[in-house]
């Protein structure tokens, strides 16, 4: 802010300083009064208020980018109690719980005050940090604004149109006899990527924070993929079968993000410092992932590195590629043939590629097939306007006693594995295209800052996000993406380092600005024709 006579800085006005302190000296001394009383079995609860406090005044103080950047490390990073199959979580998962769950499933009969416990951790902090944000820019304060570059426009208007189908699904289904609380579960986690856009947007300035941000995704793949591995080397060895997943779903597009961070980096640099980081971290990530047991994972980077291949000029990375690709190609045919009726062994990759597309070796693959039937046919009712959220689809093909999953799975028919057809299905085809032009957008800003970087820093940052949308389509498709918290977080900031990106590189236009400036008086002319050159 400036004062309208001198363009000097204008001074914040005190009560505005003293505000944020004020409420949080208040908030502490009614929760450290009532606290220990609602939860007197928690003894350890009265020192809740305090480190809260400690919390929430670093949050006021601090640039909004180092608030975000703990917050999304902590949700990438931590693991959940339920995680591994709720056989063995690490001394820190409760703080996974209260960030990624409901407050007073965390802690049962928790009072709601004001509706809060109905509330995840996660969902509190960003709507705090985006409401500090906000407060900064309206008192004229620079903290976060300084060196930040705008994300490009369309983004923001194809958001908001985001939300708007998402609301249009929930409005519809309950207009027609919908379930509040299924609606709720079916729109919570695809709410929670215009959120985290929201946040990102206003905290992080562009190519300055990416490099930050990419290690914060590689670090964070590392502690899953300890975890990961860990649990089967520990736990697993016990078992009389092999579990499930050692961690999580949703670990899948970490680690092919953080794989795509390490790849990009070094294709782009081509250098020592480069190839160290490759050579350090990504054997451990890929670790992570066979000890994980996701095939989707191993679909997710195939596929996004496909995408990148494709739009990336001829760089002297993608001329090793090419090359070879085409020596190996003979090689890797007669080893696919040759393991294609294999169970395992030296032919356990091409296993997985078989069991991925072929229903007739695979009980999920088969799974997967009867639920697309079911779904097709669902759309088919109401193909353009959609059932609306809090429905599930028709069951037009029954699954049989070896493919029931009820008993495990009760909203089966409302959270289906395949989460395209599910959105055509709910949302219609006029709300899905509003909410996939999202993604459509996030790719095209991605390409064309791709073609317009010169440093090779950016030149990688376009690539993870272009790397990363496809991740998330690959993900949408294949298995119940939506629902894990990795698969928001990194769709918001794909779309956030997109956007930034293109405006950064030129690849798109920023916004002009107006500053109101402070009248001056006229100048006699010959003062004007007086003045020296450089400073007329």
């Amino acid at each position: 802010m400036t004062s309208a006579a001198g363009g000097c800085p204008a001074a914040e006005p005190a009560g505005a300083r003293r505000l944020g302190p004020t409420l949080l000296l208040v908030a502490l001394g009614v929760a450290t009064a009532v606290l220990p009383v609602l939860a007197a079995d928690r003894p350890v609860a009265a020192l809740a208020p305090v480190l809260l406090a400690t919390i929430l005044y670093a949050m006021w103080k601090a640039p909004l980018r180092w608030s975000a950047a703990v917050l999304l490390f902590l949700l990438l990073a931590l693991d959940n109690t339920y995680d591994a199959q709720s056989l063995w979580h690490s001394p820190v998962a409760i703080l996974g719980d209260l960030l990624r769950n409901n407050l007073d499933w965390v802690y049962p009969g928790m009072p709601s005050v004001g509706g809060l416990a109905k509330l995840a951790g996660m969902e509190i902090l960003a709507l705090l940090l985006i409401g500090i944000g906000i407060w900064r820019r309206a008192s004229g304060s620079t903290i976060d604004t300084r060196g930040q570059v705008q994300t490009a426009s369309p983004l923001g208007i194809f958001v908001a149109l985001y939300a708007i189908s998402v609301a249009y699904a929930v409005a519809n289904g309950l207009a027609s006899g919908g379930s509040v609380d299924v609606a709720i579960v079916q729109a919570r986690p695809l709410l929670h990527i215009p959120l985290f856009y929201l946040l990102f947007h206003l905290a992080f300035r562009g190519p300055r924070d990416h490099a930050l941000l990419g290690w914060i995704v590689v670090f964070s793949a590392c502690a899953k993929a300890g975890m990961a591995y860990w649990v089967r080397l520990t736990i697993e060895s016990h078992l009389p079968e092999k579990m499930g997943t050692t961690t999580n779903h949703g670990d899948s597009v970490l680690f092919a993000a953080a794989c795509l961070v390490l790849i990009t980096w070094f294709a782009e640099r081509w250098d020592r410092q480069s190839l160290l980081a490759l050579v350090l971290f990504l054997p451990p990530i890929l670790l992570g992932m066979q000890a994980n047991r996701r095939r989707l994972a191993w679909v997710d980077l195939g596929m996004a590195l496909a995408a990148i291949f494709v739009v990336t000029p001829w760089r002297r990375w993608k001329q090793f590629v090419t090359r070879s690709a085409i020596l190996a190609a003979p090689v890797v045919l007669l080893y696919v043939a040759a393991g294609w009726s294999s169970a395992g062994g030296v032919f356990a990759p091409v296993r997985v590629l078989r069991t991925v597309s072929d229903a007739k070796v695979d009980r999920s693959t088969l799974y997967r097939d009867v639920e697309n039937w079911n779904l097709i046919m669902s759309i088919d009712e109401d193909p353009v306007l959609g059932r609306g959220f809090g429905h599930g689809y028709t069951e037009h093909m029954s699954y049989g006693p070896t493919l029931d999953i009820s008993r495990a799975f009760a909203l089966y028919r409302a959270e289906p594995h395949n989460a395209v057809l599910g959105l055509l299905l709910f949302a219609g085809l006029l709300a899905f295209t509003g909410m996939w032009l999202l993604l459509g957008v996030g790719v095209f800003l991605a390409v064309r800052a791709l073609w317009r970087a010169e440093a090779a820093v950016d030149r990688a940052a376009a690539l993870c996000a272009l790397g990363s949308v496809v991740v998330i389509c690959v993900q949408f498709y294949g298995d119940l993406g939506q629902y894990f918290t990795q698969f928001r977080v990194v769709a918001a900031l794909a779309l956030v380092v997109a956007g930034k990106l293109a405006v950064a590189t030129g690849a798109w236009p920023a916004r002009v600005r107006r500053r109101p400036t402070a009248s001056v008086p006229a100048r006699p002319a010959a003062e004007v024709v007086a003045l020296p050159g450089a400073m007329r």
